[in-house]
């Protein structure tokens, strides 16, 4: 049977890391913090990470980092995810020119925000990219009939 990793947390460490368990703003910080207190009952890695749902590496990992940075350590470093597409200081005005052209119709706003896009990066906006965009303008939207409506808004 594999020795248990585990962690020896006194009164004020405990009390601590019940606090910002509570406090947390983030389901995986929390999650974290939870880890580490069921660990620090001695529980085996593979029990751990069954009851929080993932796998007794990862409960492993996140104790090593709590014993090497406290509950800071647990807190996600700054520059891990996805670098955004739009960026609010380059593409701000491109967005509100769109809003105000084409005001009637989210579809076109849409399409004028993608192409506008792709012609200084070359890359397409990403419908989940311009989803908060376009849900502002869904209160405002509506259909427009016939295809000279179109080109008039266009134009």
């Amino acid at each position: 049977m594999a020795k248990i990793k585990g962690i020896d947390l006194n009164g004020d460490e405990r009390a601590a890391l019940e606090k910002v368990w509570r406090e947390g703003k983030s389901h995986a910080f929390r999650q974290r913090c939870q880890m580490i207190l069921l660990k620090a009952e001695q529980r085996a890695s593979k029990d751990v990470a069954k009851q929080v749902g993932c796998c007794e590496v990862v409960v492993n990992t996140w104790l090593k980092r709590y014993r090497e940075g406290g509950p800071d350590g647990l807190r996600t470093k700054a520059g891990q995810g996805r670098q955004a597409i739009l960026k609010e200081e380059t593409d701000l005005a491109a967005v509100r020119r769109a809003v105000q052209n084409i005001r009637q119709c989210v579809g076109l706003a849409k399409a004028e925000l993608e192409q506008d896009r792709a012609r200084r990066c070359r890359r397409s906006c990403a419908s989940s990219t311009c989803r908060p965009v376009l849900d502002s303008l869904r209160s405002c939207r509506r259909e427009l009939h016939s295809p000279y409506e179109r080109l008039l808004l266009i134009a």
